[in-house]
């Protein structure tokens, strides 16, 4: 037995050697799909760690954090709570977006150092030796800290706050421990107040506070102000980072299995018959089956290691475009490097040599079945898929939940796929004859052996029909997604200009001065603070709107005109889509908001679309909150022009009126509108590159198929050879079978694409951010269905006729 083992290892070997560019195409499979596994992990891995390191870089020690209801503290609170909790160690701060030396946004953190030692965060191991001006950073000159290797201590750094240029000394430097502190940076509290115009405002006090001082802590606090962990301000981004990437691995990780599972099956059926011989001169089935799986845990190791060597260099690029979306949404981390984590390399080296096994174990299993057994089979099989098409789409019709819909889109595409598949050989062969074959042999020979040749490359036309679905899709679901926010965008950004400011509350009396001016016809306020409904984290808006504001309201529910006659004399709320879904709230019921001053009750007018990022929002009119809560802070403002104004005329009146307030910030419409669109996109940058993973299982499965159906006609080519057929002859033949089956794949993927379009816009964006989205089936997407299939068969083809001697042995 040992010596037959050895003769059976002998021809593993030679059927290897002789069909290299299959067993190739296997290891393209493993490494791909490893790549991508290991590529998205390390991203991952090595985004969060500069995530948390910033995180804790910026706030150090700090456990707690006090900050306003709404606007910003009074400095007079710090004072009294140094008067009554001076145990604690606590620490001021004012914090604000500048542009920095290199054009770029920067962090300008104003700070105390007298009480910064305890929080060893950023800056505080910054020079303070002889050299350090102590008595002119104290006296209020212009004095700066910034991240090492920024510009030599001594030199004059320039850097703007709201339009205005600074010119500061660079006072001393301090080491970059993390990303998130390459941009930031640091000068006196007091300095940076008087750059900010901010005189007696703070935007928090950090405390480092043990479990025993936090009910002290809390009855010492002034009225309007609230205490929260450091972790909440960012726990919220992590966690939705975190998930995001973890569902973008798993996702990655199940499209890397795919491209396994479609080039080693071909590898194990190809020898189907080779399996059936040596049965019948009595190799044992369980044998033959070990050595299958033998086979395809030797090419996971080999196809492993290769996919570990690309994750890490496809790493860098993933990088790149994650660090670049994080830092537009979340967090700055565009300093952040490739870590290389061992657990992800692990991980990743397992799931290529699962996949394998995994992908091996069914053609294992089928070795030595009789037909007639298959045929049961496939009876048993055609069933459970039929269930689980049926299966799927009642998951995505009924109300399920998330991962219910998930589930059901998974199913529905699997299912469909494998049954759409077989069909494509009984559609083939009426559309044949229908064609007139007569004088055109080539094209002729193609068409009357398609049926046959589509029946055997069921397997890759499964691989083609996801990977176009998967494309059609995912285009259109971005597409639609895209539009609706800009509809959204172009509609509720009513106002010419925005003026915003980055944490202090905004002047109460320019509303009335810029109304005053000729270029301004009217002038819309807003103050926005955090809120609590239930246990559901939100936001409060109160709007103080002019007639052209309402139409800024995307409603679902109620109109206009009814809004507008109640929402300043009632205590009414606009309720987002996404929070009245989360909270269950409908039209005529009453809601209570619990804010940092107080609790605010109101009745339901309407639901509204809102596809601004978080949980939510309820938004009041200014006169019903100020009612309840007192007076508010102004933190925003949106500017009509009046008729006939030009841009330059409306520019002169708001400088003229926000002279003297360099913090302020302010931006047009179109600008808005752009800078947005524009963060969506990067947002979905890894979302498109997994359009072209799929593209690549067609490509490889497609190329595969090619080349065992060759292996399977070598006698018909030596036949064709013999009459006269040349070799490019042949190549052409094979190219044009393989754009007819991309042509017939591609009729049958469009519909699965439509329903998964259907299912991610309608369905799953619903269930996971409460968010209405119409699919736009009429978009450019759906032409990508047809340039994915097309294209991939055309190089598939090539690439199976180049390699055709190969795949023969070197014989053809």
């Amino acid at each position: 037995m040992p010596t037959l083992a050895r003769l059976r290892a002998l021809t593993s070997l030679r059927y290897f050697r002789q069909h290299q560019a299959q067993w190739i195409l296997a290891l393209v499979g493993v490494a791909t799909g490893v790549a991508a596994v290991v590529a998205v992990g390390l991203a991952r891995e090595s985004v969060q760690q500069a995530f948390e390191a910033s995180r804790i870089a910026l706030s150090g020690a700090a456990t707690h954090t006090i900050v306003a209801g709404q606007g910003s503290l009074d400095r007079s609170a710090y004072a009294s709570l140094r008067r009554t909790a001076g145990y604690v160690p606590m620490a001021p701060r004012i914090r604000a977006q500048v542009t920095g030396p290199d054009g770029m946004p920067w962090t300008l953190s104003g700070i105390d150092v007298v009480r910064e030692a305890p929080f060893a965060r950023a800056g505080s191991g910054a020079d303070d030796g002889p050299a350090f001006p102590t008595a002119d950073w104290f006296a209020g000159s212009p004095l700066v800290i910034v991240p090492a290797g920024t510009a030599p201590v001594g030199d004059t750094l320039r850097f703007t706050v709201g339009g205005e240029e600074i010119a500061a000394t660079v006072a001393a430097d301090y080491r970059v421990d993390a990303p998130g502190t390459l941009r930031v940076l640091l000068a006196d509290i007091g300095t940076v107040a008087r750059w900010l115009n901010r005189p007696g405002e703070l935007d928090a006090i950090d405390v480092i506070a043990a479990a025993g001082d936090l009910e002290a802590l809390q009855d010492a606090l002034p009225a309007g102000a609230r205490l929260e962990p450091v972790e909440r301000a960012t726990g919220g981004l992590t966690r939705a980072f975190d998930l995001n990437l973890t569902a973008l691995s798993l996702l990655t990780a199940l499209v890397g299995a795919f491209i396994v599972f479609n080039t080693f099956s071909f590898l194990v059926l190809q020898r189907r018959d080779l399996f059936a011989l040596e049965h019948r001169l009595g190799v044992p089935l369980r044998s033959q089956r070990r050595q299958i799986l033998l086979e395809a845990l030797g090419t996971g190791i080999v196809g492993s290691g290769i996919g570990l060597a690309a994750g890490i260099a496809l790493g860098e690029v993933t990088l790149r475009i994650t660090r670049r979306t994080v830092s537009n949404l979340y967090f700055d981390v565009s300093g952040a490097a490739l870590e290389i984590d061992p657990r992800v390399l692990l991980a990743g080296f397992m799931v290529g040599i699962a996949a394998c096994v995994g992908a091996a174990l069914w053609p294992a299993r089928q070795v030595g079945s009789a037909e007639r057994r298959r045929s049961g089979s496939a009876g048993w099989l055609l069933l459970v898929l039929t269930a689980g098409l049926a299966a799927g789409i009642t998951l995505l019709v009924t109300p399920t939940g998330l991962p219910g819909a998930l589930l059901g889109v998974f199913l529905t595409a699997l299912a469909y796929a494998a049954l759409g598949a077989p069909l494509l050989s009984r559609v083939t062969e009426p559309v044949v004859r229908a064609f007139p074959l007569q004088g055109i042999p080539l094209l002729g020979l193609s068409l009357r052996r398609l049926p046959r040749a589509v029946d055997r490359m069921l397997p890759a036309a499964t691989a083609l029909t996801l990977a176009v679905a998967t494309v059609v899709g995912v285009a259109t679901m971005i597409d639609s997604f895209r539009a609706t926010v800009d509809d959204w965008l172009r509609q509720s950004l009513t106002a010419d200009y925005y003026v915003a400011t980055d944490g202090a509350p905004l002047d109460g009396s320019l509303p009335d001065q810029l109304r005053a001016t000729a270029a301004i016809e009217a002038v819309s306020r807003f103050a926005t603070s955090p809120a609590r409904l239930g246990t559901i984290e939100t936001e409060l808006t109160a709007a103080d709107l002019p007639a052209a504001g309402y139409a800024g309201f995307t409603l679902q529910t109620g109109t206009i005109d009814d809004l507008r006659a109640r929402f300043d004399g009632e205590a009414v709320a606009v309720v987002s889509e996404a929070l009245a879904r989360r909270s269950g709230l409908g039209p005529g019921d009453s809601l209570t908001v619990e804010t940092g001053r107080g609790e605010v009750t109101a009745t339901v007018a309407a639901i509204a679309s809102d596809y601004r990022a978080g949980t939510g929002r309820v938004t009041m009119s200014w006169q019903s909150v100020e009612r309840q809560l007192g007076a508010l802070s102004l933190g925003s403002m949106g500017l009509y022009a009046a008729p006939g104004a030009t841009i330059p005329d409306v520019e002169a009146a708001l400088l003229g009126a926000l002279n003297g307030r360099p913090d302020l910030r302010l931006s047009d419409t179109t600008n808005i509108r752009a800078l947005s669109l524009s963060i969506f996109d990067q947002t979905f940058e890894i979302t498109r590159a997994l359009q072209w993973i799929a593209a690549i299982v067609a490509l490889v499965g497609l190329t595969g198929s090619l080349l065992a159906l060759q292996l399977d006609r070598r006698r018909e080519l030596r036949l064709l050879e013999a009459l006269g057929m040349t070799a490019g002859e042949r190549r052409r033949a094979l190219r044009i079978e393989a754009l007819l089956i991309g042509a017939v794949t591609c009729i049958f993927a469009l519909p699965l694409g439509l329903l998964l379009a259907w299912a991610l816009t309608a369905v799953i964006n619903l269930r996971a951010f409460g968010w209405s989205l119409a699919p736009d089936f009429a978009g450019p997407a759906l032409a990508l269905g047809p340039v994915v299939a097309l294209l991939g068969a055309w190089i598939a083809g090539g690439i199976a006729g180049r390699f055709e001697s190969l795949a023969d042995g070197g014989t053809s």
